[in-house]
């Protein structure tokens, strides 16, 4: 529920990822550069704009493998001059098997290898610290397979382009990210507003507003009824084209309106912690509250940072509804 800038820093790791996404692998591992250039030979000599599409693939293997998303109209008008969206889905008989072209695509690219890859880290996805669903940050991105008879943790990766109409970018970098199984599935192929990364500096990293109505804040105080409470989302664009688009395909407003026990301790923390006592807890336990944002993720429960929203689950929804309290600023 945060974009990230694609600054220097980021786009090296991502060059780096580039030149070998399976670069942990052993170096007999099957990379996609070998098993496209098969493909490309096994596609029907007859066929030549699908082999020129593998060709250009190929040839543009680590660009496409870290492409940014400012490029990525443009590349997709050039592949879909070679082979038009709506034939990627044409079959192909291969090794006695029918495959849709770009279902063959994404096989030789090894999606579901670089799935299973250890290059995503238990410590948060790629080393960003991204550990949530981007799109709901209500759940981690996180799910149980079992493989070889074991149960594993693995990492649920959605393309935000999907597969079907952008089979060049199925282990691309910045078109991967982190997704609840709720999400990806709700997802699926279609189109949505939100992109996790973007490389225009004037975008707003922090698009999207969790609030609650100042009407049934009053009304709880009253009643202590945590059904009074009226949760809302918006977008920060003016418009709120973003968030009507999020909520249309995530069910953000249903998902978080079940939360409203966590408003009404936000709201009962509000009056119990007051700048003053916080400030007496910090000079109480100078050892334990090195900084104020210790005290203030003790208080709200959550990290307390936008920089961290990726971190923890309602990470987003805690802040937004504290910094409208003045919980925390």
């Amino acid at each position: 529920m945060k974009r990230i800038y694609i600054d220097d820093t980021l786009y090296r790791l991502a060059q780096n990822y580039a030149k070998d996404p399976f670069a942990r692998r052993r170096n007999d591992f099957e990379r996609p550069p070998k098993l496209l250039r098969d493909l490309h030979s096994a596609l029907p000599a007859a066929s030549v704009n699908y082999r020129e599409y593998v060709q250009k693939i190929i040839d543009e293997y680590e660009l496409l493998n870290c492409l940014k998303p400012s490029q990525i109209d443009n590349k997709k008008q050039e592949f879909d001059r070679i082979v038009p969206e709506a034939d990627l889905d044409k079959s192909f008989v291969i090794e006695a098997k029918s495959h849709k072209f770009y279902e063959l695509v994404v096989n030789a690219l090894r999606y579901e290898n670089l799935r299973q890859s250890d290059y995503i880290r238990n410590s948060g996805y790629m080393g960003l610290s991204i550990k949530t669903c981007v799109y709901c940050n209500a759940q981690l991105a996180v799910v149980v397979k079992k493989t070889t008879g074991q149960t594993q943790a693995k990492f649920q990766l959605d393309h935000i382009r999907p597969k079907s109409k952008y089979p060049f970018l199925a282990i691309s970098f910045f078109n991967l990210c982190p997704s609840c199984g709720n999400c990806n599935a709700a997802k699926s192929d279609n189109p949505v507003e939100f992109d996790l990364y973007t490389d225009n500096p004037c975008d707003d990293l922090n698009p999207f507003l969790f609030y609650v109505t100042k009407a049934s804040i009053v009304e709880y105080m009253t009643s202590h009824n945590e059904e009074s409470l009226k949760i809302g989302f918006l977008s920060t664009d003016g418009h709120r084209v973003l968030s009507k688009d999020h909520d249309k395909n995530f069910c953000i407003t249903g998902i978080y309106n079940t939360q409203k026990d966590i408003v009404a301790e936000l709201i009962q923390k509000k009056e119990i912690y007051t700048e003053s006592y916080k400030q007496h807890l910090a000079n109480q336990f100078k050892a334990l509250f090195k900084d104020k944002s210790v005290i203030n993720r003790l208080i709200i429960g959550n990290y307390d940072s936008i920089e961290d929203i990726h971190k923890r689950p309602m990470a987003k929804f805690t802040q937004d509804i504290a910094r409208q309290l003045h919980l925390i600023k």
